[in-house]
């Protein structure tokens, strides 16, 4: 029972340390509003509109963002082409003592009402109590995305899809916040300053992981679809157990990006990752090996010759790290320099660097999962075996869990379904990857 529960106990952590929970809709205190522009940039006319004033206790580095990430004051409304566009106007700050998940502080910036200078929309931000922090300007391509990136400050949008809805960013964060206080034993009374600012980094690292995707430059989808183009015709004349365990991680693993770029999972102690089993440069060994010698092959290139700072930084150890341990300029640094990272991650000795690592994989987890097989109920389950190999690839140390959770269950006389639900708990939210699986499973018709 023991390892049994450790199942469900790691199910737990990976759902809630660090990650988004919530803000009860009470605490979503503040009036209803914000700023319109009109197509030509002036206000729209409302007997209740933003005004600086209002801003007060609203915004900069002295408020709480946990008070003020609902305050309608503070989505910044602009009009491009006839369409509204709404952003949180966030500021970012080095946190002065090494907290347990991310290392920068996030604040609501003040801004300026938006104004139209020489026909584009902008925005001005501050923070009212860090003069030396400065202003900066915002401006919009025809699509309402930010031009600019600063390190200090970022526009991220007030919603954005999710599965197939739009999202408001308040209410992802309330649900974070609420989620995370139902469960932590900080905040078993609430109202304590421990819970309380527990609840406030909980807050802050949902609005940064959203930050980190908005932020994050993927390559573009033709060259996605050349990617998958060369990754098919490299590895679709594999037969047996290799290509059921490559159909598999590409199920897990991939989602729609391409087999060769870089990406940021944005959750907990992820690094950025790539490869179709998402290798994560924070923690797995094969990752930093290739990792680093395709730094080494793209030493040279003239990419770095106006981003000296961004190239010490990326080829300092540090940036082989969970990006939640990053501080503000180190995550500016690692999402400008992210056009010379993709690049070198297509440069040919990196992607033929990447198939062979991948060639090898596949054989030696078919060789695994061929031996899991001789295994006491694992010789009756294909999906316990493929489960073992897919959290192997995630995380070795739940392969081990799983190993031993499977042989204790067994030797008790368990019912092979009772064991089979009991090992997709380590899944977790994750639940969509055991539902792959099993479909994968029935597509071969494994036995």
């Amino acid at each position: 029972m023991r390892i049994a529960r450790s199942l469900a106990a790691l199910a737990v952590i990976a759902a809630v340390f660090c990650s988004p929970y919530a803000f009860a809709k009470e605490c979503l205190l503040g009036s209803e509003r914000h700023l319109v522009l009109n197509d030509d940039g002036t206000p729209v006319k409302d007997d209740d509109i933003y005004s600086v004033e209002d801003a007060g206790a609203r915004c900069g580095k002295k408020t709480s963002f946990l008070d003020t990430f609902g305050l309608k004051d503070n989505v910044v409304s602009v009009s491009i082409g006839g369409k509204t566009h709404k952003f949180l106007a966030l500021a970012l700050y080095d946190k002065d003592r090494a907290p347990k998940c991310n290392q920068i502080k996030v604040r609501n910036a003040c801004f300026d009402p938006p104004t139209v200078k020489d026909g584009k929309t902008v925005v001005e931000l501050y923070d009212q109590d860090t003069s030396s922090k400065g202003r900066v300007t915002f401006t919009f391509d025809a699509r309402g995305n930010p031009v600019e990136r600063y390190a200090e400050y970022a526009l991220i949008r007030a919603d954005f899809p999710y599965k197939g809805k739009q999202l408001q960013m308040a209410t992802r964060i309330h649900e974070s916040v609420k989620g995370f206080q139902a469960s932590a034993k900080s905040c078993a009374n609430p109202s304590t300053k421990l819970c309380l600012t527990n609840k406030e980094a909980v807050a802050e690292n949902t609005v940064l992981e959203r930050l980190r995707v908005d932020r994050f430059l993927h390559i573009a989808s033709n060259q996605v679809n050349d990617d998958r183009t060369r990754f098919k015709g490299k590895f679709d004349g594999l037969s047996g157990m290799q290509a059921i365990i490559k159909e598999m991680l590409l199920s897990t693993e991939l989602g729609s990006v391409s087999p060769y770029e870089l990406s940021d999972a944005t959750k907990g102690g992820s690094a950025l990752s790539f490869g179709a089993r998402q290798l994560d440069i924070g923690g797995n060994t094969y990752a930093k090996a290739i990792f680093s010698a395709n730094l080494k092959d793209y030493a040279q290139s003239p990419q770095w010759s106006e981003r000296s700072e961004h190239k010490a930084f990326i080829y300092a150890p540090r940036f082989q790290a969970p990006i939640q341990g990053y501080r503000v300029r180190q995550l500016y640094l690692m999402h400008d320099a992210m056009p010379a990272l993709q690049a070198m991650m297509r440069e040919t000795s990196a992607l033929d660097r990447l198939d062979a690592h991948h060639v090898t994989f596949l054989n030696e987890e078919a060789a695994r999962y061929a031996t899991l097989r001789t295994r006491a109920c694992f010789k009756d389950s294909p999906f316990l075996a493929l489960v073992a190999i897919d959290r192997n690839n995630q995380r070795p140390a739940d392969y081990t869990t799983i190993v031993n959770t499977v042989a204790v269950m067994c030797r008790r006389g368990d019912a092979l379904e009772t064991i089979e639900d009991e090992v997709t708990k380590i899944y977790g939210a994750y639940t969509y990857r055991a539902r792959n699986i099993r479909k994968l499973i029935r597509a071969r018709n494994l036995a």
